[in-house]
């Protein structure tokens, strides 16, 4: 039998503590590690000297840090939904922000092996350029009514 909702949200809840765990587990790895002056980075940077072993792994555990932290904040942010806030939040015209909608997007071709377009909101969304023109589109609207 599938699992609910419900009660993913609630094993997704619980593993908050691991994550935070691990967040500074991470932290204090990058704590004992040696990084670069910020004149050492820069020339990195540049070319002009190469990285070092410990400035590129510093690099890595912090990225998969931000990530283990982006993971607690969303679960923490997101889980709230409920089915009943979620047919709300329809019948108002509205459905979940881009990310879960893209989130969702690759599960449903993960699982599904068929590739699926994304929204015109999702591309939008993540395409500055689009982002810009939905803007101004927005904006000379909004001008036009006023006129």
């Amino acid at each position: 039998m599938p699992m609910t909702g419900k009660e993913a949200r609630k094993q997704a809840t619980r593993k908050i503590a691991d994550l935070t765990r691990l967040s500074d587990e991470l932290s204090a790895i990058l704590d004992e590690l040696p990084i670069p002056a910020p004149d050492a980075f820069d020339a990195m940077r540049r070319g002009t000297i190469p990285w070092s072993e410990e400035a590129y792994i510093a690099a890595v555990i912090r990225n998969a840090d931000y990530h283990v932290d982006e993971a607690g904040a969303t679960i923490h942010d997101y889980s709230e939904s409920t089915t009943s806030s979620l047919k709300g939040l329809w019948k108002r015209g509205a459905v979940p922000a881009p990310p879960l909608e893209r989130s969702l997007r690759y599960l449903v071709e993960a699982r599904s092996g068929q590739e699926i377009p994304p929204s015109e909101a999702e591309e939008v969304y993540y395409d500055p350029v689009l982002r810009d023109r939905a803007v101004l589109k927005m904006l000379l609207s909004i001008l036009l009514n006023v006129v």
